[in-house]
Parts: C-alpha cells; sequence; structure tokens
C-alpha cells in the first residue's frame, strides 16, 4: 500500500505542489484579512481616543489650564466651572469643544454641550486628576491660544519656581515689581530666558534686564543682600547691548559661597511695565530646568470675561 502512494506521489508530484500551494495561499489570505480588519478597528478606536484627549485638553486650555481651574460640576446640559483668573478663559477655544454656548461672569463659566453636559464633566474629571499626577506641563502650556500669546518666558535659572506672594518680604521688591515669580536655585547659572538684548546690567552683577524681540522686559534678579559684596561671587559673561539667543549663558554665581555666609540666593524673575492690555500665566513646578516654559505673557481680549 505504501509503495502505491509513494509511487503515486512521485508521478503527480506537481497536482499535490499546487494544491499545497493554494492551501498556504488561503491560510495567508485569512491570517492577512483578519489583521488587516484588528489594525483597522484599532485604527478607528485610537483615532476616538485622541480626538477625545484632544477636546479635553482644549477645554483645560480654554479655562486658562490645570491650575486656573478650582472647582467645576455639571447639570443636566452645562458644565459649570469657577475658575482663579476669568481673563485666562478662551472663549474661542471653547467653541471648538463642541459647545453651542458659552456663560461667563467674574470666576463663573458655564459651558453648554446639551445632554452630553454629565460624560464630559466625569471625562474631565479623569483627564485633570492624570495631568496632575503625571505633572504634564503640555496641556497647560497650551492654555492660551495661539493668538493671543505675546511671549514664552522660559524658566533663566534652575530650581524650584514658586509665586512671589510666597516669599517673606517680598513687598520690599517695590510696587513696581509685583508681576512674576521667585525660583528657589539648584544651579549658580542664569541664561537667556528667549531671545533678546540685554537693556541694563547692575554694577554689582546681581541684577540684569533682557528685553525681548516683542518688546517684554524681564529683570533677573539674584538674591537679596548680595549688593554689599560689589560682585564678588558673579561672573558676567554679557554687556548692556549685547543681543542673546535661548539658553545663552548670562551670568554666574557662587551658590555655595553665599549660602555659607548666610546670604538668601532666590531669584527674583519680574516682569517690567505690563500695562492693563496685557496679562501673564505663571506655571509653577519644582526641578525645573532651562526647557520649562516658566511664564507666558498675553494679549487680554475683551471675549474674556473680567475678574
Amino acid at each position: 500500500m505504501w509503495n502505491n502512494f509513494f509511487l503515486s506521489l512521485m508521478n503527480n508530484w506537481w497536482l499535490y505542489a499546487v494544491l499545497l500551494v493554494c492551501a498556504g495561499g488561503i491560510v495567508y489570505m485569512w491570517v492577512y484579512y483578519e489583521r488587516k480588519s484588528r489594525r483597522a478597528a484599532l485604527s478607528k478606536e485610537e483615532k476616538a481616543d485622541v480626538d477625545e484627549t484632544r477636546k479635553l485638553a482644549s477645554i483645560v486650555s480654554g479655562l486658562g489650564g490645570v491650575d486656573n481651574i478650582y472647582d467645576f460640576d455639571s447639570c443636566a446640559t452645562r458644565l459649570r466651572v469657577v475658575v482663579n483668573d476669568g481673563r485666562l478663559v478662551d472663549r474661542g477655544l471653547l467653541r471648538t469643544t463642541g459647545a453651542t454656548g458659552i456663560l461667563g461672569k467674574d470666576r463663573g463659566v458655564q459651558i453648554i454641550y446639551g445632554q452630553g453636559a454629565k460624560k464630559i464633566k466625569k471625562e474631565l474629571e479623569m483627564y485633570v486628576d492624570k495631568i496632575k499626577e503625571t505633572d504634564n506641563d503640555s496641556a497647560e502650556e497650551i492654555l492660551i491660544s495661539d493668538e493671543r500669546i505675546i511671549e514664552r518666558i522660559y524658566t533663566p535659572v534652575e530650581g524650584d519656581i514658586v509665586y512671589l506672594a510666597d516669599i517673606h518680604g517680598y513687598e520690599a521688591l517695590g510696587d513696581e515689581n509685583r508681576d512674576g515669580i521667585a525660583v528657589f536655585p539648584k544651579r549658580g547659572e542664569v541664561r537667556a530666558p528667549f531671545d533678546g538684548e540685554i537693556r541694563a546690567v547692575q554694577k554689582e552683577r546681581n541684577q540684569l534686564v533682557i528685553t525681548s524681540l516683542k518688546g517684554i522686559n524681564l529683570l533677573i534678579h539674584i538674591g537679596r543682600g548680595l549688593e554689599q559684596l560689589q560682585g564678588e561671587g558673579f561672573r558676567l559673561h554679557v554687556r548692556e547691548g549685547n543681543f542673546v539667543r535661548k539658553g545663552s549663558l548670562l551670568l554666574e554665581f557662587d551658590l555655595d559661597m553665599f549660602a555659607s555666609r548666610g546670604y538668601e540666593t532666590t531669584a527674583y524673575i519680574i516682569l517690567l511695565g505690563l500695562n492693563g492690555n496685557y496679562g501673564y500665566k505663571a506655571y509653577i513646578r519644582e526641578n525645573v530646568n532651562y526647557e520649562h516654559v516658566a511664564m507666558t505673557v498675553f494679549a487680554d481680549t475683551e471675549d474674556c470675561p473680567a475678574e
């Protein structure tokens, strides 16, 4: 019996080869189209997830960023939000999220979404919690539409950023120096926060003013009482009138020496001469580097509810 089988196989090998190729082709095509259909299904799901994430990011951005959201809730058709600063609310951006109407006064904002408001509130809650957990700066950095942004100010000193009001005795800086942030430095270097011109350098070397190409004036002041050292512990790398690129080394200072002598080494980053047409947003973070956006200066518009 086996002899006849092998003899038949030898005489008709080509037929068996064709049958084998056809069977393999059928299996291959089945696997190919099965994987293709799965990829298509996953692609649709991923696109839906991306669109939903983009929508939630736009809502957060339109409300002025995570730090500007004080509280939010929903009713049957509206997302009800309390913000810290009503001037940061971007109604134009919120309209792109599917809102059919936006009501706002002072710190209160109501976004009308219809029957999906409760679902949006639940998803927004999870999204905001995720941002806070992962310390994601990117969603906050787009808190203001590009049309309103005047200048992004990158961190000139590495360290921990805090509000000026968190610094004891910050009032001593004067009433004209209240717009800005403070940094607890972890490295004794000051780098350019944007492309601009060095407009002034204090002779004691612990203070300088840099002006951006868009006319934003920034005062960088290192410590308090360091003027008494008459420049000791500082190494200046620029002069008045120099044009510098973002990230250029402007100044070095000896943190260890200042600390050993009991001097405060806080870096004060002050916006000079902001008028009523401009506002700013500070991004408070710990352990920031020179690529972190510390502040955004933006144009105040009539579309934003006044504080």
